[in-house]
């Protein structure tokens, strides 16, 4: 399916954390994945990046349906899916799966989101020396 998505990525200036490359980078795809999944066509993702001393802020944001502050805590649940569109199948792993490897990083997840309002995910991770 051509959900003509536009990924747009903001970077202020390198950023560096210890972990695994791939437990990163999965975390991150399947936030990029959701956005578009959930969003309508055309799908506008915007990725920001900011690089701090001590902690690096990667926000992923879409003009999707949103998700009620109510269910905020809920949709991190192993095996919740709050999709009732069969056109847009989840086993409610995923956003588990995300909060899961970037605690593992040393990090947390942040949502922010307003029914028909889109989402904002936040990966705070702990900053890294470029040179370590």
């Amino acid at each position: 399916i051509d959900h003509q998505a536009t990924v747009t990525l903001r970077v202020d200036s390198p950023a560096y954390i210890m972990g695994r490359a791939l437990t990163f980078h999965l975390a991150l795809r399947n936030l990029i994945v959701n956005a578009v999944k959930h969003s309508a066509d055309p799908v506008r993702v915007d990725i920001d990046l900011e690089s701090g001393d001590k902690w690096h802020r990667l926000t992923i944001r879409d003009d999707g349906p949103g998700i009620p502050r109510r269910l905020h805590d809920k949709v991190f649940e192993c095996f919740y899916s709050g999709s009732k569109d069969s056109r847009k199948p989840g086993a409610g792993v995923g956003l588990h799966l995300v909060r899961r490897n970037i605690e593992t990083l040393g990090g947390r997840t942040e949502l922010e989101s307003e029914e028909g309002a889109g989402c904002a995910f936040t990966l705070v991770l702990p900053a890294q020396s470029g040179d370590g």
